[in-house]
């Protein structure tokens, strides 16, 4: 839910669940604070306040929040409802859309980005034992570079402006996701199937994910990502989505109700990026972007070897992969992206001059030579000619 308003005392009757809340001003800069509170559906008051010299959220002190909380039967009428925020102000519909269809859909489209993330995963992640839970544009991921606006980032603002911390995810973006001491074979399926990685990780007794906790980490990356602006957090996204989410070929077969989850988790995030956002994750100028275009690809072709091995064995949940697949290609759709289609391998294309140039796209290459693709060590007669094989010249 976002609306604007030039007054806001805060927000009433808000659901049981994950909520973030973040603010903004309009003449604001590029640092943004949001919190990650969990609603109980009782009698429970978060408070907030605003910082008006930095223009950013913050947490009160306890006595003020005390205070605050005493005197809430005097401004309750003033709070803004969470399931129609028009009722305070009737030009919010007007301005900011916000009919009951709109609120409906984005009831359902927030529980879609966020139905996974609970106190357990907040504390783990965020490290931070209260009942909220803050994050800003200059929080660091641990694991992670600095990337180049990151750092500009940091030049810009003053010292002491915000205390970053160091969000701790259970994927780090600089791990191996495959064992030194596997050979062979194994080793090489480890390093291009994620899905013994993802498995090691989560049966890690000192971490001991299940399956909802790694869907949650996949959310709170892509929430704090585009919400703040967090290039880090961004940066973690990507990670999972290139590197677990769509590497882990088996899952669907050996932990297919994670592997729907995570596939859903991320149709919605793809639609709520294209639809909803003012700058969409999916920059096409990115190399991440095409990527990802591939990758869906690749994915698809090993998910329909997956299923169709298992055939009629195919219990409801392996099927269920396909189905939240399904929706990850309708909006791939949507991008101008399609991934069952014939894939350009060598050929001409027309320039928008005119001009015709003969490419070759070595982008699937990998990909093209497995199954009956794949290359074979064949012997070889003394004239050159492959062994074992009927000649009717002979």
């Amino acid at each position: 839910m976002s609306f604007t308003v030039k007054q806001f005392r805060g927000i009433k009757d808000i659901p049981p669940g994950p909520h973030f809340v973040w603010v903004t001003h309009p003449e604001s800069g590029a640092v943004r604070t949001g919190f990650f509170i969990m609603a109980s559906g009782a009698q429970q008051v978060h408070v907030l306040q605003w910082d008006k010299f930095h223009e950013t959220i913050s947490e009160p002190s306890r006595a003020e929040a005390r205070f605050q909380a005493q005197g809430l039967d005097t401004c309750y009428h003033l709070l803004v409802p969470y399931n129609d925020p028009s009722l305070i102000n009737s030009e919010l519909d007007k301005r900011d859309g916000l009919t009951q269809t709109t609120l409906n859909w984005k009831s359902k489209m927030w529980k879609r980005l966020s139905g996974c993330i609970n106190q357990r995963v907040l504390v783990r992640v965020i490290r931070q034992q209260i009942t909220s839970w803050q994050v800003d544009t200059t929080d660091r991921v641990q694991g992670a570079l600095n990337v180049a606006a990151e750092m500009e980032l940091d030049r810009s603002l003053p010292k002491n402006y915000l205390q970053s911390k160091e969000l701790r995810f259970s994927f780090p973006q600089n791990a191996k996701t495959y064992s030194a001491d596997v050979v062979g074979a194994d080793r090489t399926l480890a390093a291009t199937d994620a899905t013994s990685y993802v498995m090691s990780v989560m049966n890690d007794p000192k971490k001991a994910l299940s399956d909802d906790d790694v869907v949650a980490e996949l959310q709170l990356a892509f929430i704090i990502g585009v919400h703040l602006g967090n290039h880090a957090c961004i940066q973690q996204w990507w990670h999972m989505v290139l590197k677990l989410v769509l590497k882990a070929f088996l899952l669907p077969e050996l932990r297919p109700v994670l592997a729907a989850k995570l596939l859903q988790t991320l149709a919605a995030q793809l639609e709520y990026s294209s639809r909803w956002l003012d700058e969409t994750i999916l920059d096409p100028n990115e190399p991440n972007s095409n990527e990802l275009r591939l990758a869906l690809i690749i994915y698809k072709r090993r998910l329909e070897e997956v299923l169709e091995g298992l055939g009629a064995e195919a219990t409801k949940e392996q099927l269920a992969v396909g189905t939240a697949f399904a929706k990850i290609e309708s909006e791939a759709v949507g991008l101008g992206w399609e991934l069952d289609g014939d894939y350009l391998r060598k050929g001409k294309v027309t320039l928008e001059d005119g001009e015709e140039v003969d490419v070759e796209m070595a982008e699937l290459q990998a990909e093209d030579e497995r199954g009956e693709w794949a290359p074979e060590v064949v012997e070889l007669d003394e004239n050159g000619r492959q062994l074992d094989l009927v000649s009717w010249h002979d």
